[in-house]
């Protein structure tokens, strides 16, 4: 059993609530350095709001979470524990990077521009430094021709293409993906499942990805997790969540899944 001081990503015991409405209960969920992590679920499982709590865009109504061993939301201030403040967010958000559905770049920004902004403005870095890095980030992305072009002048997957440059240029050790194809045309998707193969493939980054896209979970994955109301109720190697599921819930949904599994 792995120790939680091992795990970079440790949430303990959530609960999440919009209204009346449980989004997670009592949620667990770890994962290691370097772990590519596929979490799958129907439509209002919870899988996104996982994310963007990690991400700090959500907060929790109880539990514990903590990012490479510290807690997220809340700091020690004299011995004494304390809501964290926003330097104390704002140095543990550096640690995780979110790609979107709807790749959210800035429409009056260049794909250079809105690579090297952030780590200019955040990380501080030297506007040539910063520059260089785009470039690589860009020719990583197969997208080196285009750093002059602006999001309207690009494809879907051209701009989910940039958004994940520009969640790498802050080098964090988690990134985060959201169905960041869904809203692509199926020829483009392709394109941008093959940066996610390559940064599994090449780093240690740790990896949380929701997906719909089962052949590709199967492939990319060292774990799967399977989500409904909120909790979890599948976690293992993709082989096994996906050939042989414990709970009839899974089965139901992976049988409803386009791709053969």
């Amino acid at each position: 059993m792995m120790e939680e001081d091992d795990n970079l990503i440790a949430m303990k015991g959530v609960w999440k609530k919009y209204g009346k409405l449980e989004v997670l209960r009592e949620f667990n969920l770890m994962a290691s350095k370097g772990q590519k992590l596929v979490i799958l679920g129907p439509s209002g499982s919870g899988k996104s709001t996982v994310l963007r709590i990690l991400m700090t865009l959500e907060g929790i109504d109880s539990g514990e979470v903590k990012i490479d061993g510290e807690s997220l939301w809340t700091m020690n201030q004299n011995g004494i524990e304390a809501a964290a403040d926003d330097a104390h967010l704002h140095r543990i958000r550096a640690k995780v990077g979110m790609v979107f559905q709807g790749f959210n770049l800035f429409p009056h920004m260049n794909a250079l521009r809105n690579i090297t902004e952030a780590m200019i403005h955040v990380l501080g870095v030297p506007k040539s430094e910063a520059r260089e890095r785009a470039m690589a980030l860009l020719d990583e992305v197969g997208l080196a021709g285009r750093a002059e072009a602006y999001p309207w002048q690009l494809s879907g997957g051209q701009r989910q293409r940039v958004a994940i440059a520009r969640a790498l240029a802050l080098r964090p050790k988690i990134m985060l993906f959201d169905e960041i194809t869904s809203a692509l045309d199926p020829e483009l998707v392709g394109e941008v499942l093959n940066v996610l193969r390559k940064l599994a493939r090449e780093t240690d980054i740790t990896m949380l990805i929701v997906t719909h896209h089962m052949s590709f979970a199967k492939e990319i994955a060292d774990r799967v997790v399977f989500m409904d109301h909120g909790e979890i109720l599948e976690d293992g190697r993709p082989e096994d969540v996906m050939k042989n599921p414990a709970h009839e819930r899974t089965r139901k949904f992976l049988g409803t899944v386009l791709e053969n599994v």
